[in-house]
């Protein structure tokens, strides 16, 4: 039976939310492992939300309602959600996602199972205006790895110990709409993440979400977290460095910048080198391509090419010249091809 401290603490934030909320909040109560609370914030709906989980909470007491004056956001909502839990493990939730019966169940048997396991997430199938299956990576260093080109961890399929977030600074509301990316690369310099390789949550796509409607703010918020976790541990790095590794991963460096690229990889490697948080080869090839597929997006000259041939900088392995020489006639060939294809009419 449940008792007055809960073993998890489920958080979920609630705005207009009325088509999808009931099926969300009745997934969570539908749960094998029944020792939870859940505390949901209606952040000031204009539709019939709160009417719904009013009704909702009437008849089980594991929900703990909340209901802003004001929209505050998902962030507020999101830290104020952790600030008054009370459960040793924090379960996120959508208002429109879908819960498998077993999904605290199986979270809380691997946390058993993996004591120096901090972050929880698991695979989750799409569905809605766009239906797949999602697989992120299974184990700490491969999430470490694959932080530099996207987040690998699916938010609302997370369950994390609270203890580490009451002595860290939680979701930070500048970062908004990518708080999650921004955190996990934080958090993971200190604690230990997994994805379990079942699908326990089903995430519905639809165009009313904030991904959507915030698309070219979460694709620089994205940018600046992939930046942020070249820093590993310890201070970061500098501005100047910062705003190269920026350009080089929205593929908007120009090449006559080389050198000024050559001095910010010779920062990450040199900060690496003194913490060991990254693998120095795994390290080193993720700058080689952010470089590589940089100079692939632009127009590319022969003298710039021998330029980096007769660089003996570590970013380049000596097939790399070659590569890109093959590029470069690549793009030549394509262009040749659009002109004729133009002058032909042939479409």
């Amino acid at each position: 039976m449940p008792t007055n401290q809960p073993t998890i603490s489920v958080v979920m934030p609630v705005f207009n939310a009325n088509l999808y909320v009931k099926e969300a909040v009745q997934s969570v109560l539908n749960q094998s492992f029944a020792d939870f609370e859940i505390l949901i914030f209606d952040d000031c709906s204009t539709d019939n939300s709160y009417e719904i989980l009013s009704e909702l909470a009437q008849h089980d007491s594991r929900i703990k309602l909340f209901k802003r004056e004001k929209n505050l956001g998902l962030v507020s909502n999101l830290n104020d959600g952790i600030s008054k839990s009370k459960g040793a493990f924090i379960a996120r939730m959508d208002a429109d996602d879908i819960c498998h019966p077993e999904r605290f169940q199986k979270q809380l048997d691997f946390f058993k199972n993996n004591q120096d396991i901090d972050v929880l997430g698991t695979a989750f199938e799409c569905f809605g205006d766009i239906c797949k299956t999602v697989l992120h990576p299974f184990t700490n260093e491969e999430i470490k790895e694959r932080l530099f080109e996207y987040c690998c961890i699916g938010h609302p399929t997370v369950m994390f110990r609270k203890s580490i977030v009451t002595h860290h600074e939680l979701y930070k509301k500048e970062l908004f709409p990518c708080e999650d990316y921004h955190l996990w690369v934080e958090l993971i310099k200190k604690y230990k993440f997994a994805n379990l390789k079942e699908v326990l949550l089903n995430y519905r796509i639809h165009n009313h979400q904030i991904s959507s409607e915030r698309k070219v703010q979460q694709e620089e918020l994205d940018s600046y977290a992939k930046v942020k976790h070249f820093e590993g541990r310890g201070e970061g790095l500098n501005s100047h460095c910062e705003e190269i590794l920026l350009k080089l991963v929205n593929k908007k460096f120009s090449v006559l910048s080389f050198f000024e690229v050559q001095k910010a990889g010779t920062e990450v490697i040199k900060k690496n080198t003194s913490d060991h948080f990254f693998d120095s080869e795994m390290l080193k090839e993720k700058l080689r391509r952010l470089i590589y597929f940089g100079y692939y997006n632009h127009t590319l000259k022969i003298d710039y090419l021998l330029l980096l041939r007769k660089s003996n900088h570590f970013i380049f392995k000596p097939f790399d010249f070659y590569q890109l020489i093959g590029l470069y006639f690549r793009l030549v060939m394509s262009s040749l091809k659009q002109f004729v294809l133009k002058c032909f009419k042939v479409q």
